[in-house]
């Protein structure tokens, strides 16, 4: 297969599959933080990122039911001896929640008794439970790079019409993470920045082919979005002499 093969395919759902009637905003309120299905079902941002979390979930869900394997909680105190563990290798809890993807609130009420209560959580959300077990005392290493590269790489990329999903994917990174790193924010190992640098090789300001590389939908509304938060223009390719630590961001300050 070529460099230039493509990356992925994804299928967009229908704009109105959660049933909620009227279309999703194209683009996220950035002071919300990352797209997430909690904003979604709370009422307070409805764009499509934040509609795609929510699809995944009652996708996963609904086949997890159907098996009768269903269970959204697991146990609490795995995931609290890992976050000490993670925390005696000298990582804050924002760093420990910037590398796992979730909020920080998420991981405090993990480590911290109820203010309610007085007692430990006794179970936790399945998804963030495995986001947490999934970072390592390597990954808050000091090894991280200039993110500034990295976000303009992955800018050209969404300006393209390269949707966040389909990169994520080829990355193995989370969405939000990925959501994150391209507005400049987070930390980018410099391993993800190499990454990122390889992907943005093979695409060569290539955009993605219709229902081959992606959805229709999907490709529309990553340009609209970029468009919106004036990034480089589609068609131009970031140059290949840019080190993983130089340069600014396009992102437009509001």
């Amino acid at each position: 297969m070529s460099q230039t093969a493509s990356i992925s395919k994804i299928a967009s759902p229908a704009t109105n599959a959660d049933g909620g009637g009227g279309h999703p905003r194209s683009s996220h309120a950035t002071e919300l933080g990352p797209p997430s299905r909690a904003l979604y079902v709370s009422g307070r941002c409805h764009c499509e990122h934040c509609l795609e979390h929510d699809r995944n979930y009652r996708r996963t869900r609904a086949r997890a039911v159907a098996y009768g394997t269903w269970s959204p909680y697991v146990p609490a105190q795995p995931v609290r001896d890992h976050l000490r563990l993670l925390r005696h290798g000298g990582a804050s809890l924002a760093e420990i929640a910037d590398s796992a993807g979730v909020r920080e609130t998420a991981i405090t009420s993990i480590i911290y008794p109820s203010r309610n209560t007085g007692a430990l959580s006794i179970r936790v959300r399945r998804g963030t439970a495995e986001a947490v077990l999934a970072v390592r005392p390597v990954e808050l290493a000091p090894t991280q790079v200039n993110r500034s590269a990295t976000a303009r790489r992955l800018q050209v990329l969404v300006a393209l019409g390269w949707p966040y999903q389909v990169l994520a994917e080829r990355l193995g990174i989370r969405a939000d993470s990925l959501w994150q790193m391209a507005r400049g924010r987070g930390r980018v190992q410099s391993s993800t920045a190499a990454a990122v640098r390889v992907l943005s090789e093979q695409v060569a300001g290539r955009p993605p082919v219709p229902d081959v590389d992606a959805h229709p939908t999907a490709i529309s509304r990553a340009r609209t979005a970029a468009r919106r938060s004036g990034w480089i223009p589609e068609g131009a390719a970031p140059k290949k002499n840019e080190g993983s630590g130089a340069g600014r961001t396009t992102n437009r300050r509001k």
